[in-house]
């Protein structure tokens, strides 16, 4: 059977989620304070009942062990990665997806693209990849990775969850990326 954590790490999910945000981030209980990256200075709410991911080298959070499902263990997910690229412009955006996109239909196995969005994350002009994909021969997960691309950064948010489990984890998928704030 598969790690759950390497699962969420390794592969860099999202689940596919939609774009209305009609409904209060607190409806799905988010905790107080946001987790503030200490030097990257990113910020986000996750459900309170929510707990760091341990062994991983981006900040990522998982519910908890109560909420996973029973195929594979996969709790779902939200991992916050910032990559420093020097020379990296937000005009540069469009054309980081399209080349991820590629990559991920060449390396995930069952890859299947949903849709890329175009979204906006803290004012800032952003993209949604959505796709499934196959874990380890047998765990079908559903992936939403939001890239914004800021100068000399790219920043990026990962949510996964168990394909099936889409729609149970979407509302707190969706308040969490709506509180995400860039320094």
């Amino acid at each position: 059977m598969c790690n759950a954590r390497a699962v969420g790490l390794l592969v860099m999910l999202v689940v596919a989620l939609p774009q209305s945000r009609s409904f209060a981030a607190d409806s799905v209980g988010l905790a107080e304070k946001p987790f503030v990256h200490p030097d990257i200075g990113f910020s986000v709410r996750v459900p309170k009942a929510w707990q760091a991911m341990p062994g991983i080298s981006s900040p990522g959070f998982e519910a908890p062990a109560k909420d996973r499902n029973e195929i594979g263990g996969l709790a779902p997910n939200v991992i916050l990665s910032t990559d420093i690229r020097p020379g990296i412009r937000p005009k540069h955006l469009d054309d980081v997806i399209a080349v991820k996109s590629k990559q991920y239909a060449e390396v995930l196995k069952d890859f299947a693209l949903i849709s890329v969005d175009k979204v906006k994350v803290a004012g800032h002009e952003a993209r949604a990849i959505n796709f499934t994909t196959l874990v380890s021969g047998v765990l079908k997960v559903r992936t939403r990775q939001v890239w914004v691309i800021l100068d000399d950064k790219i920043h990026m948010i990962t949510f996964t969850t168990i394909a099936d489990a889409w729609e149970k984890n979407a509302p707190a998928f969706s308040a969490i990326e709506a509180t995400f704030t860039l320094p």
